[in-house]
């Protein structure tokens, strides 16, 4: 049995379909871009798995394990690595990602908000 991985795509930032990515650029504009092409990079491959047999019939076991053996291959492939798959099958995380990046806005207001305030208040004290 030969696999092969094939190159299929590479980008530099987040995947165009990881919900962050949108959150970088629409929060953050041109820096938010800078920052994903900084640290983040994406690599799609494709993958193919090659067996010869000569006849199932003289040798069923076999086929049938490599048959099964395939199988599993292709569900940790998609279960674990395929991205697109995971969030079309977890909606809610693209919501839970947009809820969390506004309360980081709203936190991080409020740490500029407070910061003010205490140095206004230490403006009184000397």
């Amino acid at each position: 049995m030969i696999i092969k991985l094939y190159f299929s795509e590479f980008g530099l930032g987040l995947n165009p379909e990881n919900p962050y990515r949108n959150m970088y650029i629409k929060n953050l504009g041109r820096e938010g871009q800078e920052i994903m092409f900084d640290n983040y990079e994406y690599v799609a491959l494709n993958c193919k798995m090659l067996t010869k047999f000569n006849f199932p019939e003289n040798n069923i076991k076999r086929f049938n394990d490599n048959k099964l053996f395939a199988e599993k291959i292709k569900e940790v492939l998609i279960n674990k690595w395929d991205y697109t798959n995971y969030i079309q099958n977890h909606p809610h995380y693209k919501k839970l990602y947009t809820i969390e990046n506004k309360l980081d806005k709203l936190l991080s207001k409020n740490r500029s908000w407070f910061s003010k305030v205490k140095s206004f208040i230490k403006s009184f004290k000397k």
